[in-house]
Formats: C-alpha cells, sequence, structure tokens
C-alpha cells in the first residue's frame, strides 16, 4: 500500500455474498440462490432461506421482501423456488 492510503473494507451488498479474502468489486462472489436471500456482509449463496408459505424464483434476493407471499391455492415450503398448485380431480 502507498504511504498516506488507507485500506477500506467494504461488506457485500445485499444480495451478493463473499466466501473468499481479497475480493475487489461489488460483485464479491456471487449472487443468493433462487429460494434465499442474502442480507448485506453474507458468507453464503444460501445465508437466509425464504420462509414456508414463500417463495422466491429470482437469484440476488437481497431482503425478506424478495420472498413472495404463496397465491391462493398453492402452498410453498423453505427455500421454495416456485409454488406448489393443488390438483383438482375431476368427477
Amino acid at each position: 500500500m502507498a504511504a498516506g492510503s488507507e485500506c477500506v473494507q467494504n461488506e457485500c451488498p445485499a444480495g451478493k455474498y463473499g466466501n473468499a479474502v481479497g475480493l475487489t468489486t461489488a460483485e464479491c462472489s456471487g449472487s443468493a440462490r433462487e429460494g434465499y436471500y442474502t442480507p448485506a456482509g453474507s458468507q453464503n449463496a444460501t445465508a437466509v432461506a425464504c420462509p414456508a408459505g414463500t417463495f422466491n424464483p429470482n437469484l440476488g434476493g437481497g431482503y425478506n421482501s424478495s420472498c413472495t407471499p404463496c397465491p391462493m391455492g398453492s402452498y410453498c415450503e423453505e427455500a421454495a423456488v416456485a409454488p406448489i398448485f393443488f390438483a383438482r380431480v375431476k368427477r
């Protein structure tokens, strides 16, 4: 480091994660996986699972609001990527 310069540490932003030392961009190591979200400073792509009753089909969720409530007539398990709809039996 040059004389007089400071090292500034920044945590990975919400939606990203950092699982290595010496990262140099805000892209960090990658994005949160579908079904999960990563708050700022997360160290893996599956930091927080969307709770049962919600789902997240997108990469890069950074907040609990990334998890969408399952629609009526369906259910979602923890870390769901898509809702599961009940099959209707025709009579």
